[in-house]
């Protein structure tokens, strides 16, 4: 963002200085009229390359949106697997209380319920990871523009 505002000051001091020789008039002649037109091509320069370099930054952007997007989903369909494995866990333990239910399947169960919150949790740890990974570039760069 620092570069982005260190451009910004170039374009409007570049642009004052063109104002100032269009106020100043044209009786300094042709070298004035050079200099006024090489500072607004540096202008017009610095402000095709603060556009491409937004352009690129809002695609970055766009993609981290997507990707957050697809692990939402993922991480919602790890919170519905969770719960029908609770749920079913509950049904056995019932039936296993009222002596109906099989106690290998409520121990299967179990397993399955523990297995299941396992991955939950190495979905959540690969998430931050790859936040902390995405992250981690951006915060250098503020560092070292700070």
């Amino acid at each position: 963002m620092s570069e982005l505002n260190e451009l910004e000051g170039r374009i409007r001091a570049a642009l004052d200085r063109i104002a100032a020789g269009l106020d100043a008039g044209t009786a300094t002649g042709g070298d004035r009229n050079a200099a006024l037109t090489a500072a607004l091509e540096r202008a017009e320069a610095t402000v095709q390359e603060t556009g491409e370099r937004i352009a690129k930054l809002e695609e970055k952007v766009a993609g981290l949106m997507e990707h957050i997007s697809l692990k939402e989903t993922q991480i919602a369909q790890l919170g519905n697997v969770n719960a029908e494995l609770r749920a079913s866990n509950a049904k056995l333990r019932e039936q296993n209380e009222a002596m109906l239910g099989d106690a290998d399947a409520v121990e299967e169960g179990l397993r399955a319920e523990l297995h299941a919150l396992t991955v939950a949790r190495q979905a959540e740890a690969a998430e931050i990871d790859a936040i902390l990974r995405d992250l981690k570039p951006l915060l250098e760069q503020e560092a070292a523009n700070a």
